[in-house]
């Protein structure tokens, strides 16, 4: 019997084992600065500023459509405030609220 040695992700980097969900170092603004992304209120919308996210996860979010000028629109709540559901160009998306956080917008 051979054993094989797991290689990172499975299939096309898609599992959660490489995303960070922290912001790259020095890209943080001091104090509360602009709302994110996981901020909004149901029904409201936005336009994505900047993402502070890094690695796989910032490729993801960028693939999705999450760039700056981007229009965003917060459909609704899970009944535990987590994950969100997301409008973007034409497509609805689900996010765990620590993703959205990384994503600065600026209400509509």
């Amino acid at each position: 019997m051979r054993f094989f040695k797991r290689r990172g992700c499975r299939g096309a980097g898609m599992s959660n084992r490489g995303m960070q969900r922290q912001s790259c170092p020095g890209r943080n603004s001091a104090g509360r600065g602009p709302v994110n992304l996981a901020d909004l209120k149901q029904n409201e919308r936005a336009v994505i500023r900047r993402s502070s996210a890094c690695g796989l996860l910032g490729h993801k979010l960028v693939n999705m459509g999450f760039i700056p000028g981007a229009e965003v629109h917060m459909i609704r709540n899970a009944p535990l405030r987590d994950p969100i559901e997301i409008g973007i160009q034409n497509y609805m998306v689900t996010l765990r609220r620590a993703e959205a956080a990384l994503i600065e917008v600026e209400t509509a």
